[in-house]
Order: structure tokens, then sequence, then C-alpha cells
């Protein structure tokens, strides 16, 4: 292992396009430039989904560990969909708070000392 340069050290982390550019080929760095712009698993599901339909058709006996392993993901992904982000946690925090500053406003309105 080399030792880092004081450069390296003081260096942002690179970002997760920055991080796998090097390892993806030309035609493929669009793709990575737009799947690090999405957010949730929805799509990734989707496709899993999709790709486990096709191999319950097959007749093939490797298809079965396929299937199996698939099966596993799937589970993992939609567990982990259904969890709360700290960035949700916190976007449903603010609206909350909003929601009870309205509705404090409509319940208990200020009464002006001049009238």
């Amino acid at each position: 292992m080399t030792p880092e340069t004081p450069e390296a050290a003081t260096r942002p982390p690179p970002s997760v396009g920055e991080f796998y550019r090097g390892s993806v080929r030309a035609a493929e760095r669009a793709m990575l430039d737009a799947a690090a712009q999405l957010e949730g698993l929805d799509e990734e599901i989707a496709v899993l989904r999709t790709k486990l339909r096709t191999l319950s058709k097959s007749n093939e006996s490797e298809t079965v560990q396929l299937m199996m392993r698939g099966m596993d993901m799937l589970a993992k992904l939609v567990s982990v969909r259904f969890r709360l982000s700290k960035k949700a946690e916190h976007e449903i925090a603010d609206s909350l708070a909003n929601l009870l500053r309205g509705l404090s406003v409509q319940l208990y309105p200020r009464v002006d000392d001049d009238a």
C-alpha cells in the first residue's frame, strides 16, 4: 500500500459517478451518469421481477438456483425500498411541522391589540 500524498488527504471523496468512471467502457459512461441521478429502487425491482418471470418459463435445471438467488435479492430490495432514508425522514418531519404551523394559525389566530 502506498502512502497518501497530502493532496489526496485533502481531496473530497469521489461521487458515485467519479468512483466507477474508470471501470466502465466509454459507451456505458452516459448510463452511469444517468444512474447516478436516480433515487430509489423501483426500476431495479421491476427489472428483477421481469427477469424472474422470464426465468420461470425456462425448463433448464440451472434456472432454479438463479431464481432462488433472484427471489432472495428481490425480497431484500423490496424490504429496503420501504425503509425511509434520512432524507425522506427529514422531508416528512418538515412537512409535518409545516402542517402543524398551518393548523395552529387556523385554530388560534392572532388577535391584534389595536382592535
